[in-house]
């Protein structure tokens, strides 16, 4: 070690002696260390680097400039959104949809929904597929040869007991029946009468709510649900509401094992009861039972419970009892109650039952109950056999409809108005004859098909 250490002295001593003979600047001997320590202590200690935090544990060195670029980054990318996206549509020339318009020569005009009535058709929610629709649009829709003549079948029930207004609306899957019962519901809300509209009935039977088995009734109670149709119901009909009184002394049992009670005098107005009902679940399935009892029997306002995709209430649910027994809608309280108007065990007084079948879910097609039922008003797709067997609860729910089928093509009027819309809401560009007689063919007239030929279709 000894001798290393002399060879390393002498080497440095003729690197030095060289250095004084070329005439070089003589350098300090810490500047032949690669050592960051030693040349820390020779050139002065360094800035130590920020250290932070990472969010899962640990430590690591800050970057500079990365909160910078991503903010950059995220700039660039809403510019380009903005770009792609355009201005938005001006639909204000667009006439309003009213009940006024909805006659023989306005079939095929383009319209567009009120705002104010759109909100409370919402607050009972939307099928699935005009949900989509509308997500981030305004609200449109043609008056149809079916709307005009649904229109006038409701005027001429609008002062007659539902027992004789039952009204299914049936048709190929995609032909308009949703759009054409929503119409009748605004225009429902347009005349001051009291809206039912349950716009999703298959969430009713899914077992996506939660429920509990009451031993009164025996059925099993769907209080979240019944809490949620209450709210819907007074957002849409709060006005109305105030102007109908209860009429005799209610009380509303809760559903706990309490066995508390809400009273309500004959002279209070029916939104009472609503509110009371839809802040507290406890009280909303009864609640909403005496709700439907007090509508039955008032004649001061009309009455119009919609219901779309009916046909799952003539099935089997997916509820399951302990014992993982799957459940019949019959069995649960909110399709019991709905049934019992269905069926004729209960009417209103003044008003009517409108119901839609829909064909867009595989997993609730219209059972062979509901087919049955009907006794050939609605052709059934599949024959009968000896084989199967049908549930008679189900069949005796389903007499008594009057099958009313909404077009299954679109006129050339109304297939015209719905380019016009697709035109001002930009999607279809420069609209040429060749291109709408194309994509009209190509659908067969399936007003949703037509819909969806138009949009996937680069006009420009």
């Amino acid at each position: 070690m000894a001798s290393f250490c002399n060879r390393c002295v002498a080497s440095a001593s003729r690197s030095l002696s060289i250095q004084s003979r070329t005439g070089l600047q003589q350098a300090p001997l810490a500047s032949f260390s690669t050592s960051a320590l030693i040349q820390a202590g020779a050139k002065g200690k360094a800035p130590a680097k920020k250290v932070v935090k990472r969010q899962g544990g640990g430590f690591s060195k800050a970057k500079s400039g990365g909160a910078q670029a991503k903010q950059k980054a995220e700039q660039a990318a809403l510019a380009i959104r903005a770009d792609l996206i355009g201005p938005e549509p001006d639909l204000s020339g667009l006439h309003e949809f009213t009940r006024g318009v909805t006659n023989a020569q306005n079939v095929g005009r383009p319209t567009r929904f009120s705002p104010q009535r759109w909100d409370m058709i919402s607050a009972f929610g939307l099928p699935r597929n005009i949900e989509k629709e509308f997500a981030r649009d305004t609200p449109t829709t043609v008056i149809r040869e079916s709307s005009v003549a649904l229109k006038e079948r409701l005027d001429k029930a609008s002062t007659g007991s539902s027992e004789s207004n039952r009204i299914l609306l049936s048709g190929s899957r995609g032909c308009g029946k949703s759009t054409v019962m929503i119409q009748a519901v605004d225009s429902a809300i347009a005349s001051d009468s009291v809206v039912i509209y349950i716009p999703q009935a298959i969430n009713l039977i899914n077992s996506s709510s939660p429920f509990v088995y009451n031993e009164a009734s025996q059925t099993f109670h769907q209080p979240a649900l019944s809490a949620k149709l209450l709210a819907s119901i007074l957002t849409a009909n709060k006005d109305v509401l105030s102007t109908i009184k209860i009429g005799k002394d209610v009380t509303v049992q809760t559903t706990s094992t309490s066995g508390a009670s809400t009273s309500f005098a004959e002279t209070d107005g029916l939104d009472k009861l609503v509110v009371a009902g839809a802040r507290n679940e406890a009280l909303s399935v009864s609640a909403l039972e005496q709700v439907f009892e007090i509508l039955a029997t008032q004649t001061d306002s009309n009455v119009l419970l919609a219901i779309d995709e009916v046909q799952a209430l003539f099935m089997t649910s997916e509820y399951r009892t302990p014992d993982y027994t799957l459940l019949e809608s019959y069995a649960l309280s909110l399709p019991r109650l709905l049934l019992d108007y269905i069926s004729g065990r209960k009417t209103f007084a003044r008003g009517s039952i409108l119901a839609s079948l829909s064909f867009s879910s595989p997993r609730y097609q219209p059972s062979l109950e509901l087919y049955h039922g009907l006794s050939g008003s609605l052709p059934c797709p599949y024959p009968l056999t000896p084989y199967d067997t049908v549930n008679d609860y189900h069949v005796a729910h389903a007499k008594g409809f009057q099958v009313m089928n909404v077009m299954e093509r679109l006129g050339l009027g109304e297939a015209q108005g719905l380019m016009s819309i697709w035109s001002k809401k930009g999607i279809v560009v420069h609209p040429t004859d060749e291109l709408f007689l194309g994509k009209f063919a190509e659908s067969g007239g399936n007003a949703r098909e037509f819909g969806r030929g138009l949009s996937a279709t680069l006009a420009i």
